[in-house]
């Protein structure tokens, strides 16, 4: 069976959200305050479980995508940062590796 999962890079703070925000290749894509992101999150989020998606939120912390970056050859960009989202909602659902990944949404198919 096929589940569909939105993994969601969560930035749990201000302070979180400007420091990837000033680190970003595309720091211009961002939106301009931390309040005016967490409101398009929660919509996304809000939508994606109203079509029936279950959402994960992954925390994003630096040190741990700066890990990721390393080892992936990811950078701090759109595409990255929801490649690093991915990678830890697999680990987190158990995923064996297998996961069709949709690199346009950011969704996993498990």
């Amino acid at each position: 069976m096929t589940i569909e999962v939105a993994a969601i890079p969560w930035y749990s703070s201000a302070k979180i959200y400007e420091n990837f925000r000033a680190s970003a290749v595309d720091a211009e894509d961002f939106f301009p305050t931390f309040r005016e992101w967490l409101e398009a999150a929660i919509s996304h989020e809000r939508e994606a479980e109203r079509r029936g998606i279950p959402v994960v939120r992954i925390r994003m912390r630096m040190q741990t995508f700066a890990q990721f970056s390393r080892n992936s050859g990811k950078t701090n960009d759109g595409p990255g940062r929801t490649a690093f989202a991915n990678h830890l909602a697999d680990k987190f659902l158990d995923n064996n590796g297998e996961t069709n990944l949709n690199q346009t949404t950011g969704q996993s198919r498990i």
